[in-house]
This record gives structure tokens, sequence and C-alpha cells, in this order.
């Protein structure tokens, strides 16, 4: 064995392995088994090239496994550390590397290694024992006890890192939301929000004679919450448009026809996203620009006639064949387009169109009752003098159609 003991693995310190062997002291800057005897076993191969400096392969690929192992817990114990520290409270130990290995946990081969490979090291390793040992019991001794019986069980450190998370979690930091136009901070995002929707809004909404204003006191009792209630119903809204919305959709035309002339805006005075706001400013120029189109193409370049519940998704010509399309493919009857936040149905999409082209007002879009003609005809109407003012509409719009049936 002392003859051949270069030639056995350096594991199992077997001679006749049946697999081959894997030099130790290959150095091609990615000997992962070298750093796996260095960090975990503590052997370093170059200090004592007079031992085996072979490896089996079956050995090597447990020594892999097990490194692999070794670096994936050391990893989540730095995890660990890292989460505790994040959560506000200091952690008393450094984070645990690859390297550092307390002295308690070093194992036997590294102690008889350097045990063989020098003369006087056992008794320096003796000697080092006891320092150890004395310096333990000198700590134990040093070691204060807790005289409280609640916390006699845990480590002081633990308890310090206790105490300081409460103190942490108790003290709660007062966020504001400050106005960009007006400078005036808020402490409620949804009172900033009301706050931008009532004065600063681009298109500002009426006051409408439907919705009361109500102040209530928030559940902790030191500020008042706006809130907006429809006068219909119970309902009550922080946002004085979700109220206006809710009125607009859930109760009939019946309910509020006494009030309708005063509450009836144009189609741009509604509170209009951003986001649709730059969809109609690309498009509008495209229809300005070209001229001499018919009302099917400038519908399609406004509103666009593609089936997005096709796969691939398919362009029509015209509304008609739109229409046509989905009712024999999808079996729907029943379609609107959404513009300005509002559902407009096909025979109110020219109306709509002309009025973001500049054209007169001719109607409401949110009406529910639409005209029996086209707008190109009351348009003709109106340039002639048939009909010289918007208001008069709603008065001539029976004896305008009646008198266009009995001429065609």
């Amino acid at each position: 064995m002392n003859e051949n003991i270069e030639k056995a693995c350096r594991m199992c310190l077997e001679e006749n392995c049946k697999t081959d062997f894997f030099n130790l002291l290959l150095d091609d800057g990615n000997n992962r088994s070298n750093k796996a005897l260095t960090e975990i076993f503590r052997i370093n191969i170059e200090d004592n090239i007079q031992f085996p400096h072979k490896i089996c392969l079956e050995c090597n690929n447990l020594l892999l496994n097990f490194y692999d192992f070794y670096l994936e817990v050391m990893k989540n114990q730095a995890k660990l550390l890292l989460e505790f520290n994040s959560n506000g409270c200091k952690s008393d130990q450094a984070s645990p590397q690859p390297s550092n290995i307390v002295d308690d946990e070093t194992p036997l081969l590294a102690s008889q290694d350097s045990a063989i490979s020098t003369s006087n090291q056992p008794t320096r390793s003796k000697r080092h024992k006891r320092k150890r040992r004395g310096s333990t019991h000198r700590d134990r001794e040093l070691t204060p006890v807790s005289t409280d019986s609640e916390t006699d069980e845990l480590p002081l450190s633990l308890i310090a890192k206790r105490q300081n998370c409460n103190n942490q979690s108790t003290t709660k930091v007062e966020q504001k939301f400050t106005c960009q136009e007006c400078s005036e901070e808020f402490t409620k995002i949804y009172l900033y929000e009301t706050h931008k929707e009532t004065v600063h809004s681009s298109y500002p909404i009426d006051a409408s004679p439907n919705i009361d204003t109500i102040k209530i006191i928030s559940h902790n009792g030191s500020e008042n919450v706006l809130k907006f209630k429809c006068k219909l119903c119970t309902f009550q809204s922080e946002s004085q448009w979700e109220t206006r919305r809710h009125q607009s959709t859930v109760h009939s035309s019946n309910e509020t026809s006494g009030q309708k002339s005063k509450d009836s805006r144009p189609c741009g005075q509604k509170l209009v996203k951003v986001l649709s706001l730059n969809a109609i400013a690309e498009r509008i120029p495209l229809i300005k620009r070209s001229q001499n189109l018919t009302d099917d193409q400038r519908l399609k370049i406004f509103y666009g006639f593609s089936c997005s519940r096709c796969k691939p998704c398919i362009e029509l010509p015209t509304l008609s064949a739109f229409e046509r399309h989905s009712e024999q493919c999808h079996n729907l009857t029943d379609i609107s387009w959404l513009c300005c936040e509002v559902k407009l149905r096909n025979n109110c999409l020219v109306h709509h169109l002309n009025y973001h082209l500049g054209l007169p007002l001719v109607k409401n879009c949110s009406d529910n009752v639409l005209y029996e003609t086209s707008y190109s005809k009351i348009l003709e109407a109106i340039k002639k003098g048939e009909i010289s003012h918007k208001s008069e509409i709603s008065l001539k719009k029976r004896e305008f159609v009646k008198k266009k049936r009995t001429n065609l």
C-alpha cells in the first residue's frame, strides 16, 4: 500500500478501481473537483504532492454532486439572510461564504493530512485545541443570562432583532399626493383623482341635476370624504364621472327626461382618455388630406372594419360587409363602436365622424332617438336654409322626413 500510494484514489484509497482516474493537479481553470476538496474538506492537493493526487471517476461523481448540493445550500442561506435584512432586521452574523466554515465543523481529513505532513503539527494542534477550549469556557462565563421569564430561552441577539422589527413596524410614513397644476396636497389617492377630474380636466364635466354631492366621515373620523350620489337610486361613488356613467347606462331616458335638455352635451365634452384622443388625432388628418371620399371610405379610415374575432384578422371593405360578416360568421346582430366613451350604432357613425371633422353639429350621439334620413340630406337642408339652426331640428325633423318621403 505504501509503495503504490501515489497510484491509489485520494478519496477511497483503492488502487484497482474499475473506473478511470482523474488528475486533481490538472490546471485547466475549471477544476471543480479540486475546488470541492479545498472548500468542503480543507484538502489542498498542492501542499502534499507525495500524497495521491488522483481520484477515481466514481468518487469524483459523488464529490461533484455533493459540491453542487453544498453550493445550493450556501446560496439559499445567503438569500435567507438577505431577505431577513431587507425586512428591517439587521443580522449580527455576516452572510456565509462558501470558503468560511467554522473550525468545529472542519472534517478529520484535513487534520490528518496536516498531521502526517509535518512532525511538530500534532503539538500545535493540541495547543490550538486547548486555546479554543479555554476561550469557549471564558465566553460562556462572560455571557449574560436574561432574567426575564418570557425570554429565558431566547438569545439576546434574537430579542434585539425582534424589538427592532416591532419599532420599525409601528412607524408609519404618511404618503402625500401633490397636484402638479396647483401644488395642492392630498393624503388619499381618490381625493387627488377627484380633484384632477373636477378642477383640471381638459373636458370639464357640467354639474348634473341628478347628482348630489355629499360628504361622509371616513372610518378613522379624521377627514371628510367627498362622494357623489345618484338622486334616482342609492348608488354613490367617489368619482363624479362614475356616477354620470351609472345614470346613462342603468337608468332609462324616461327617468331623466325632465332634466335632459340641461344635461345633454356634445361628444367632445365627455371625459375622454388620452389614448383615445391620440388615436383620433392620427386618423382625422388622413381623412382631411384625401378628397372625394365616400362615406364607407371615411368610416373605414376612422373606425376600421377589421374583425378581431377571426384568426387571422380579416379586413372588410364597407360597413354593410362588416355587418353581414358579423351576422353570418359570428351570429352578432347588435354591433356598436366605442368612441369618446360612447357606444355608437351604425346609423350614428357618419354624424359622429363629422363632429370630429369640425362640421356643424346636428345631434348628440348619446341620444337614443336617431334620424330616419342620412346626414348628407340633413346637411343639404341646412345649406339651403330649410333648417336654420340645430335647435330647430328636433321640431322640424318629422316634417322634413315626411316631405322627403313624399318626394321620393
